[in-house]
């Protein structure tokens, strides 16, 4: 079991004392393409979408493409600059090889004079007596980022040749240096240590990049391999930066994922420049960021973790052993993960919303969920239920309790009317003989998002009250009863069914909402007790992020929506989503996986032998499905009684892994997921 640890501090330059190994893995990083699509601001302050597929992988570096700016105590406002890293062009310096000696590289689309260079710099000076190594490789790093990506390794082994010189030409080992990076130049400094004959003392990780670099190839990114002691500070984790644990320590400030001050940060940019501006006041003030071992950082807010281990950041030391890893969490003010998003809104506008604007009690009262029941005898115009009346579906001349009964839930700001409902009713009648009742809960869902999210527990419940009294009137058993949901209807769906007496059949999940929803709070959100076991799996296809078809798609609406489609296609179209089980998308995509076991994703049925998470690939308009569409008849859904409901033990239930960003990772092992994108 991972243990996780969190602190008060941003990142010490040294750290001593016996410690106990810990990591925090991000789904994401073990599949180097989970984001194709990037957000950056420009020179002008403008947002802009970058391709990260866009350039030359492996790009032409020359040894003119890196220069090196020397800063002293004697010239700590002019540099003496070393072209073409020329080791003999020191003695005409101020270099003394009796100082420390600390190399500092930027990272993407900057160069010599960028902030986190000037930050460093004159943190440095205040309190210490140095070599500085400014490394301009702006060359390289100013071409599009898949370019500048590539050429992380090659810039890092220039720079790692140009200190064996240095080592060689003063007889200095590998203890008088320290190599500090910011985002791609985090890795770039990985790179030089790994090149180094000598190891160096220290590497300090400011917020690594993140896209396109992945845990499973150590060798493309920076790894405690690189140097005796590595050690990262994550601010902007699972956006620009890099969100897993990759360093002896590491530090995630305020979570390491947003921080205090920076607002709608949509680009992650303020963020990510917390990280060498962090150092730089620790360098500045000495030690003042106090840091404690802890197992979660929910814990950690909690204050129960308050006698734990501390840790302390900000000195420089180049003397300290290897130690093993360990993680931390720094703090200077609470702010939630992801509090401001971009979200559409029904009308169409694009706003910025502030998740935690509202009160987090939200009233919710029985009127205001109305339930619409279609059949094959009424497809069009339905019969209407108000106020969970159970006894208005006896005035219904249409509905029948013999036949199978599915609920449609949708998300925020939608009503009865919304594409989740029209479609997967559509399906669903088209192919089968059943009743199938929408759920419309819109005064509710048309509030804020923080009220809509916060009443989905009471909305649940009445739902969940519905199809109790809807079973005892009618003699009905779970068997009888499906629901699906959307969105923030998916979680509706889960606490109707955690309350319901004779438990569903299935319940599909499409989607489910992210913001404001955690792993370890399972009595809001869907989780694999709230329905029958009809199989442990998860559908990511296109890996679950961006769907194709969807370009750039910023706000993840037509990602999201997919879900439903995908549904509907597979029901009433006969679309053959095979999908196959795999521990990545990117091991699917390099066919790693293809003699293991097969699923089809999307159905009025669940395959209940399957478990684990499967991927596929669609087309990018439709038929999605990428199978052969498969002819159905119209059938009446058998009813299996619910005695004959095969029971899985609790013993082999999986344990639901911690949860890091966007769309919650394994949520629903004992319901059917389609997993889009990770907003709403």
């Amino acid at each position: 079991m991972n243990v996780v640890i969190f602190l008060l501090v941003l990142l010490p330059l040294a750290f001593t004392g016996p410690v106990q190994p810990v990591r925090r893995y991000f789904r994401e990083e073990n599949n180097p393409d989970f984001k194709r699509f990037i957000y950056v601001e420009n020179e002008k302050g403008d947002v802009e979408m970058i391709d990260l597929k866009v350039g030359d992988a492996k790009p032409r570096v020359e040894l003119s493409d890196v220069s090196y700016d020397l800063y002293t105590k004697n010239n700590k406002d002019y540099p003496y600059i070393i072209t073409t890293g020329n080791v003999n062009e020191l003695s005409k310096s101020f270099f003394d090889p009796k100082k420390p000696i600390l190399f500092v590289a930027h990272g993407w689309n900057n160069n010599r004079n960028s902030d986190v260079n000037r930050y460093i710099r004159e943190a440095t000076f205040g309190n210490h007596d140095v070599n500085l190594f400014i490394v301009d490789w702006s060359g390289p790093a100013n071409s599009l980022y898949l370019s500048a990506k590539g050429s992380v390794g090659p810039v890092g082994k220039l720079i790692g040749n140009f200190i064996n010189e240095i080592q060689k030409a003063y007889n200095i080992d590998g203890s008088s240096f320290v190599l500090i990076g910011h985002s791609l130049g985090a890795h770039v400094v990985g790179s030089a240590g790994a090149t180094v004959n000598n190891k160096v003392a220290h590497i300090i990780g400011l917020d690594p990049a993140g896209p396109l670099f992945s845990l499973n190839h150590p060798e493309e990114r920076l790894d405690i391999s690189d140097a005796k002691f590595v050690q990262v500070i994550h601010t902007n984790g699972a956006l620009l930066g890099f969100g897993s644990s990759i360093g002896n320590v590491d530090y995630f400030p305020n979570g390491g994922m947003t921080q205090p001050g920076c607002g709608f940060d949509l680009a992650g940019t303020c963020a990510h420049s917390k990280a060498y501006k962090y150092l730089a006041e620790s360098l500045t003030r000495g030690p003042v960021f106090q840091a404690v071992l802890c197992s979660d950082y929910s814990q950690y807010e909690k204050g129960l973790c308050a006698n734990n281990e501390p840790s302390t950041m900000g000195d420089i030391k180049f003397n300290s052993s290897t130690v093993a890893s360990r993680l931390y969490f720094a703090e200077e003010d609470d702010i939630d993960y992801k509090r401001f998003q971009l979200l559409k809104t029904k009308s169409g506008d694009e706003e910025v919303i502030d998740l935690l604007s509202d009160e987090v009690t939200a009233f919710a009262v029985v009127t205001d969920v109305t339930y619409y029941l279609y059949t094959k005898n009424n497809l069009e115009i339905p019969h209407t239920v108000k106020s969970s009346n159970i006894q208005e579906l006896s005035i219904s001349p249409h509905f029948d309790p013999a036949k199978k009964t599915f609920f449609i839930i949708h998300g925020w700001v939608d009503d009865y009317t919304a594409d989740v409902n029209r479609l997967v009713k559509a399906a669903l009648l088209s192919k089968h003989d059943l009743n199938v009742i929408v759920v419309d809960w819109s005064p509710v869902a048309s509030e804020s998002y923080t009220t809509a999210q916060n009443a989905v527990t009471a909305i649940g419940k009445f739902v969940g009250g519905f199809i109790n009294d809807m079973m005892t009137t009618y003699g009905i058993s779970g068997s009888q009863v499906a629901i699906v949901g959307h969105s923030l209807g998916a979680h509706i769906a889960g606490n109707a069914g955690s309350i319901i007496r004779s438990k569903v059949d299935q319940i599909i999940g499409l989607d489910p909402a992210a913001p404001m929803f955690t792993v370890d709070n399972t009595e809001n959100r869907l989780d694999p007790t709230d329905a029958h076991s009809i199989g442990h799996a998860d559908y990511y296809p296109n890996g679950g992020m961006i769907q194709a078809g969807c370009g750039i798609d910023l706000l993840g609406g037509c990602s999201h929506a997919r879900a439903f489609e995908y549904l509907a296609e597979a029901i009433g179209n006969g679309g053959k989503f095979t999908a196959t089980l795999c521990g990545s998308y990117s091991d699917y995509q390099n066919k790693k996986c293809t003699n293991n076991a097969k699923s089809n994703m999307g159905s009025a049925t669940v395959d209940k032998s399957v478990v684990g998470d499967f991927f596929l690939d669609t087309n990018s308009g439709a038929p999605f499905a990428q199978g052969v569409l498969e002819v159905i008849p119209e059938v009446t859904l058998e009813v299996i009684p619910e005695v004959t409901l095969e029971v899985i033990p609790e013993a082999t239930l999986e344990v639901i892994p911690e949860a890091t960003q966007g769309v919650i990772p394994g949520v629903t092992r004992e319901v059917q997921v389609l997993v889009m994108v990770n907003l709403l």
